[in-house]
C-alpha cells in the first residue's frame, strides 16, 4: 500500500477532493486505480511501492519512486 499527499505549490496547504492516479513503470505494472484526496490532501492506493508518476487532476506532477507516503507538490 502506498499513499500520495498532494499539496499546493503556490499556497503549501494541502489539495482537498481532487484526483490521484499512479502510472507505474514496467509492463506488467501499469495504471492504479484513481483515488480522490481527503480533506487533508491524502490519498490511499492499494498499490506495492515501486518506480512511476503521479498524476493530479491529469497532470504529472512528481516522477520517482513511490513507496510508505510520497509528498508531491502540484
Amino acid at each position: 500500500m502506498v499513499s500520495v499527499k498532494v499539496y499546493s505549490k503556490s499556497t503549501g496547504k494541502p489539495v482537498t477532493r481532487t484526483y490521484v492516479k499512479i502510472w507505474f513503470e514496467g509492463f506488467s505494472r501499469g495504471a492504479s486505480a484513481e483515488e480522490v484526496t481527503d480533506d487533508e490532501g491524502n490519498a490511499d492506493f492499494d498499490n506495492d511501492p515501486g518506480q512511476g508518476y503521479v498524476y493530479v487532476s491529469g497532470q504529472e506532477c512528481y516522477r520517482g519512486y513511490i513507496s510508505g507516503r510520497t509528498v508531491v507538490y502540484c
